[in-house]
């Protein structure tokens, strides 16, 4: 069915209306990030827009970020801080002791135990620490350590669970080993899946940004399977899913994305309606940057895909049109009204205030902008006039020509231009039957084995009903 049966909330309305990236709409996105990684997006965010968020606000966020986590000393800290200011001081500072007191106890004794369940699997891969990291945690030599132990899938649990208790604390280079061992030991589907958030997490913390795209793809074909295979519940994996929307957003912008990392955000949020949804009902104000990662792909033969899907979103209004970026969309790729489209580019400087990345790349995202209209403009023409081009680019004939002749190369058409004349013909590429095959028949087998696994569970309940 359609994404788009939604009844737009309060919240909702807030901060369509107001697109800054303020501390409700923060809260929105962190509650579905790992601690770890909201931690370090959140300080980011508050270093790029420091008048965005009050210094009560900045406390209150980090203390309910830390509240998911075994940080008690920071979390101490902001107590102690919010309490020098408060007239309920004494008993602010009383509670946190409380608090701490038991919670230092509880972890201390939770180490314990899950150290012993783990049948001597933490010692045995903090000796070889050095050796697995060396070999790149092979699987095979880590099957090998099973065996030799002779592990139970209580061990196993043990040690993910005594991981988790050390990451928490950030003892990040303590628990990587362990986790980064325990993801090709683990066969249960929960127990993995939380295994891969881990090592995800932790190459987050430790800023492997290419080892944090691949574990996001990683994470991504599991749930896909587990999902399929009906080897977990569905609401396990629409949680997950959300938390990987989200996780995917954070990565992807946190940095400038390198030429082969720039469509791994849009692979995953544009994969199908699971995880539109996630957008749509949890956090739509990160449609804007759905449109402007597409803007960012350089891949073309991809992002024609990608294209047509937002194509189809914005036909069918699933996201409002209720700001530039998506109104330029709506004219360049469902209107094709390419006057309306270059207005709409002149107000991203007034949409893009106080968002986290798309302010500071404002320029960028406009120059981008631009060559989607004329590459847009150029597949629809079989011949452009090169004044025309140099209106949009507001450049000279010259200067516009070369523009031009960079962008044909850019993204792979053919072009006889006619320098005299001001006009630059293209040439169209039709399609092969192969081709055309192709493209008919990629999605297929997923739908096959989805096909299979629902017949499958039919089968089963009717069984079991007779």
């Amino acid at each position: 069915g359609s994404v788009r049966c939604v009844v737009e909330t309060g919240y909702q309305r807030r901060v369509h209306g107001d697109p800054r990236m303020k501390a409700e709409a923060v809260r929105n996105i962190i509650r579905y990030l790992d601690a770890h990684v909201a931690y370090q997006w959140f300080d980011s965010l508050v270093a790029a827009f420091p008048s965005n968020f009050s210094a009560a606000e900045v406390d209150s966020i980090k203390l309910e970020i830390l509240s998911r986590t075994q940080l008690y000393e920071d979390i101490s800290a902001i107590l102690e801080k919010i309490a020098s200011t408060s007239p309920q001081k004494d008993e602010i500072l009383k509670r946190r002791d409380t608090i701490m007191q038991e919670q230092q106890e509880l972890l201390v004794e939770k180490s314990g135990y899950h150290l012993e369940r783990s049948g001597g699997l933490v010692a045995a891969i903090k000796e070889r620490a050095a050796a697995l990291a060396q070999e790149k945690y092979a699987k095979a030599t880590l099957q090998k350590l099973r065996e030799e132990l002779g592990l139970s899938k209580e061990n196993l649990e043990g040690t993910l669970y005594y991981a988790k208790l050390i990451f928490n604390r950030r003892n990040y280079d303590v628990a990587a080993p362990l986790i980064f061992s325990l993801v090709h030991m683990i066969e249960d589907p929960e127990n993995l899946i939380n295994a891969l958030w881990g090592r995800l997490v932790l190459n987050y913390c430790l800023k492997n940004r290419a080892e944090t795209i691949e574990d996001l793809k990683t994470l991504r074909a599991k749930l896909d399977e587990f999902s399929n295979g009906n080897q977990l519940p569905a609401s396990v994996i629409g949680s997950h899913r959300t938390f990987l929307t989200h996780t995917a957003f954070v990565v992807f912008f946190s940095e400038e994305p390198k030429e082969l990392e720039r469509d791994f955000f849009l692979d995953i949020v544009l994969a199908g309606e699971p995880y539109l949804n996630v957008i749509q009902t949890v956090s739509p104000q990160l449609w804007r940057y759905v449109l402007a990662a597409l803007l960012f792909s350089k891949n073309y033969q991809q992002s024609s895909t990608h294209v047509q899907n937002v194509s189809n979103l914005i036909s069918r209004e699933v996201f409002p049109k209720d700001n530039h970026l998506t109104r330029f969309f709506n004219e360049t790729i469902v209107n094709f009204n390419f006057d309306a489209a270059r207005v709409e580019i002149k107000g991203f400087a007034q949409d893009f205030a106080g968002q986290f990345y798309l302010e500071g790349h404002l320029s960028v995202i406009t120059q981008a902008a631009l060559s989607f209209l004329l590459e847009t403009y150029c597949r629809l023409h079989s011949s452009l006039r090169i004044a025309k081009v140099a209106e949009y680019l507001e450049l000279g004939a010259e200067d516009a020509e070369v523009w031009i002749v960079n962008l044909i190369r850019a993204a792979g058409l053919k072009a006889v231009v006619d320098s005299q004349k001001g006009i630059i013909t293209l040439i169209t590429h039709k399609s092969n039957n192969y081709e055309q095959i192709l493209s008919n028949t990629r999605d297929l087998v997923p739908r096959s084995n989805i096909l299979v696994n629902n017949v499958k569970r039919l089968f089963t309940m009717s069984k079991l009903s007779s």
